[in-house]
């Protein structure tokens, strides 16, 4: 995400650096600081000590941080609403590290129940920036997820609501600022309804139409903007066809073959 480069987000980047090349030692090292700061009263305390934990996803083995993640995930949910902006943007970033790198332990009811809605509601009423790392982490969510062939899987319960808001998200008043939200919420989409479990089918249809409106809104208005949202929909469209496979309705198809024929 093009984030203002900063005094934090080098040390964050060199800690990374540092943990891919030292590995497990510089875990107890972290978490020291971690358990002194999180619950500072001053907010960049907090923020750094978050930071500091997502820096450190990558590097250690999965047995090292098994148990810290698990026992940090409550914790950096939490810190899904904090008080600040920035606490809130950089908790959304830890766990999108989390589950870039260690899906499989958020793969449980209990932290997919919790972590959905805490970044659902990040797209739907935060700030552009923590909406924006809400995507990054749902993108990798959904991708490293284990996958069933049939039926539901972890995100059945929370699949409309994921991409309605998703869809929405892209549309928001301050999508179209520096932090390029309505690109990472229209390529988040994409992914998701590219893994839709089987039972989505029925949701996949509804927004399907919802696509086919929107792009033909961009297309009344010729710019850069809706330019790129007209790609992004497109992929959007397709992945959804791709998904329904023969149970799309010919007047949908149909509809689709004069919008791109025009």
């Amino acid at each position: 995400f093009d984030d203002e480069w900063n005094i934090s987000m080098a040390c964050g980047s060199l800690l990374g650096l540092v943990a891919q090349i030292v590995g497990n030692p510089i875990v107890d090292k972290v978490l020291e600081y971690v358990t002194k700061y999180i619950s500072s009263p001053e907010w960049y305390y907090r923020d750094a000590a978050i930071l500091a934990f997502g820096s450190i996803m990558e590097g250690p083995t999965a047995n090292k941080l098994s148990q810290v993640i698990a026992s940090a995930l409550p914790t950096m949910i939490e810190k899904m609403g904090d008080a600040h902006s920035k606490c809130r943007g950089t908790a959304a970033w830890t766990l999108g590290r989390i589950c870039e790198f260690h899906c499989n332990i958020v793969a449980s009811h209990q932290h997919i129940g919790q972590l959905c809605p805490a970044l659902l509601k990040a797209l739907e009423q935060d700030e552009s920036e923590v909406a924006a790392h809400a995507c990054y982490c749902l993108y990798h969510l959904v991708c490293n997820l284990p996958q069933k062939t049939q039926g539901s899987n972890l995100l059945s319960p929370h699949f409309e609501r994921m991409c309605s808001t998703l869809l929405n998200c892209a549309y928001r008043n301050d999508a179209a600022t520096e932090t390029n939200l309505a690109v990472y919420g229209l390529t988040t989409l994409s992914s998701i309804i590219e893994r839709a479990p089987k039972d989505g089918q029925t949701t996949i249809k509804f927004l399907l139409k919802n696509y086919i409106d929107n792009l033909k809104q961009t297309i009344q208005i010729n710019n850069e903007t809706n330019e790129q949202k007209q790609i992004l929909l497109c992929g959007c469209i397709q992945v959804s066809c791709i998904k329904l496979g023969d149970s799309l309705n010919e007047a949908t198809a149909s509809e689709l073959m004069f919008l791109f024929a025009d």
